[in-house]
């Protein structure tokens, strides 16, 4: 089962992912801004990353970098509300895996949930 960390500065959606990927990966750690999240990876040695781009003190692309930067081979997923293909380049130019829009990820749908599962698998090639 992969292990996953969720970075993100709200604390209600990092319990909607948590409560989506919890499905079928296993969330080690949470963190609510990019400082904290980087020192998390580091701990936890997730499989997966999943991270947001807005949050205070450091952003999601600094914390990207920095985890790519210290670990090339790393899975990030970008999941957030900016819904900017330019946006969407520049972290797939900085080592993310993929990106999701958080306006598509809805807890109590089951289609959406399953969406969103369905959308980390294919970004990470499948594997489980």
């Amino acid at each position: 089962m992969l292990k996953v960390l969720i970075i993100d500065d709200s604390r209600m959606f990092r319990r909607v992912l948590k409560k989506i990927v919890g499905e079928h990966f296993e969330v080690i750690a949470e963190a609510a801004d990019g400082n904290e999240g980087f020192d998390k990876f580091q701990e936890a040695k997730p499989d997966l990353t999943l991270l947001d781009i807005t949050m205070p003190n450091c952003d999601g692309r600094e914390c990207l970098e920095k985890i790519i930067e210290s670990q090339p081979e790393s899975k990030v997923i970008m999941i957030t509300g900016i819904d900017n293909e330019e946006t969407a380049l520049e972290c797939l130019r900085l080592g993310a895996a993929g990106y999701i829009n958080k306006n598509t990820i809805n807890v109590s749908c089951p289609e959406a949930r399953k969406k969103t599962l369905e959308d980390i698998q294919s970004l990470l090639g499948g594997c489980e």
